[in-house]
């Protein structure tokens, strides 16, 4: 107080020691180090004060697993996470706040954790009481996700699987038909589509023989095996699976629910239909409308040859043409998607070097997939020749299309019936040839739907269920999209 009433009047701020005849100043720079030093002195207390208070929370703290330094209503407070409880402690000489684990609800945010009471009654009574809903400790990002890390641990990443692939093909010819045995049917088709090697495998007896005698009841066996179209083992499963009820091995009459209360999974199969496939394959729609006006009916036709089921070749296709149907429709697809023929409305000659046909005709183009299209082209007369190694389309000996005698290139040239223009390129490589007719087919019906009641009652329609079957899955190259 001397050298500050000193320093208000004026006079110089330094005194002298007893041990020491130099000046140390005392003035406005002793009162900051004064300062400094007491805030150290501070920080000291406060440091040992938070040790002791984390050490005797620790000690009250049943199972602790988690504390931190937090913020609880506005004071700083310590936070300790125990077994079952979570203590806040704000002072030594005083109580902790206690949240039971098991009567609040613990939610976990960046630099938050919010205790609120387990059901809604208690909440408004909470919030009805103490005026607000929820306690709220507020702590340090890095403490709130550690806390979280602890109580919800992530998921530990995916062991390396020791497992490797195994061909089908290597495995030898008992240890396959144990693995095709638990298979189910559908399964078993799926294999059968999806390589050559595999579909003989699986189409070879002896694995429907195993199945046949594993799976099949012997009242059922000794029923089937009266039947005398039923050689293979694969006709005899096939039977036995459609024509018996799994559960009471009693023979099905009717579809639905059996008389033993068993659903079975089948009550009838749908024949496929080459002819309707290709129609919507080909993307024949756009044509519908000008060939009904011509009196040919896009939905009624039948497929009289296909080049994918019959093989490649002309004169089987000339054959097949004039044996049946006084209308016509030629379909040609290329290697590129482009889809285009030809319109008869008279019957096909095998043979003819001389041009045949009355009637009206139509020249057709109908585009790729990407870019379709539709340009038509009439024409009347004999437009039509079937020679040896060619059949060709055109007026007055023109070449509008023509095919050539393995049905793999179509030609075309610039003529009168395109107006000057040319159908398509000079020569285009031939996907498959189709021909519609008005009548005649190997598929006289385009869904032919057969019922348990139906081949339950009629001899021969029980005999050859089991052939049908094998010309859906077997004999014919289509895919599962394709029957039902």
């Amino acid at each position: 107080s001397r050298c500050t009433d000193e320093a208000k009047r004026g006079a110089p701020a330094y005194t002298t020691t007893a041990s020491s005849e130099s000046h140390v100043p005392v003035g406005r720079f002793a009162v900051h180090a004064y300062g400094a030093q007491e805030e150290a002195l501070r920080r000291d207390a406060v440091a040992r004060g938070r040790e002791e208070l984390r050490r005797l929370a620790l000690e009250r703290t049943d199972g602790p697993v988690w504390d931190a330094w937090c913020t609880f209503q506005g004071r700083r407070s310590l936070v300790i996470l125990g077994g079952t409880e979570l203590r806040v402690y704000q002072a030594a000489h005083k109580a902790p706040h206690v949240f039971s684990r098991a009567r609040f609800q613990l939610r976990i945010r960046v630099g938050k954790l919010i205790l609120e009471r387990q059901g809604r009654g208690a909440r408004i009574l909470h919030r009805f009481l103490c005026g607000v809903n929820a306690a709220e400790v507020h702590c340090s990002p890095a403490d709130s996700t550690r806390l979280d890390n602890l109580l919800n641990p992530p998921a530990p990443p995916p062991a390396s699987s020791q497992w490797c692939a195994l061909p089908l093909l290597l495995l030898p010819e008992d240890f396959f038909h144990c693995f095709a045995e638990c298979l189910r049917v559908n399964v078993l088709h799926d294999l059968m589509r999806v390589n050559s090697q595999l579909r003989d495998r699986l189409r070879g007896d002896a694995l429907w023989k195993r199945l046949y005698e594993s799976v099949v009841p012997r009242r059922i066996r000794a029923i089937v095996d009266g039947f005398p179209d039923a050689v293979s083992y694969h006709d005899r499963c096939a039977l036995a699976a459609l024509r018996f009820c799994t559960v009471c091995e009693m023979q099905r009459t009717g579809p639905g629910v059996c008389s033993c209360g068993a659903m079975p999974p089948f009550n009838a199969f749908v024949r496929f239909d080459p002819g309707c496939f290709q129609k919507r394959r080909l993307r024949l729609g756009p044509l519908r409308r000008p060939l009904q006006f011509m009196g040919f009916r896009l939905e009624e036709c039948s497929m009289r040859f296909c080049s994918i089921y019959h093989g490649e070749s002309l004169q089987l296709f000339l054959r097949r043409a004039s044996a049946a149907g006084e209308k016509h429709l030629l379909v040609c697809e290329g290697m590129d998607g482009s889809v285009f023929g030809v319109y008869l409305n008279f019957p096909i000659v095998a043979r003819s070097a001389k041009p045949f046909g009355e009637g009206a005709s139509m020249l057709f183009d109908l585009g790729t997939a990407e870019q379709p299209c539709c340009r038509l082209f009439y024409g009347h007369g004999p437009v039509a020749r079937a020679l040896p190694d060619s059949f060709l389309f055109g007026l007055r000996g023109e070449i509008a299309l023509g095919l050539t005698e393995d049905l793999r290139e179509a030609k075309t040239q610039m003529s009168q019936w395109c107006d000057g223009a040319t159908l398509k390129e000079p020569a285009v490589p031939l996907r498959s040839v189709t021909l519609f007719s008005n009548e005649g087919g190997f598929d006289a019906f385009s869904r032919d739907v057969l019922y348990v009641s139906d081949f339950g009652t009629d001899d021969e329609i029980q005999r050859n269920v089991a052939r049908v079957l094998l010309q859906l899955g077997t004999t014919q190259k289509i895919s599962r999209d394709h029957f039902a």
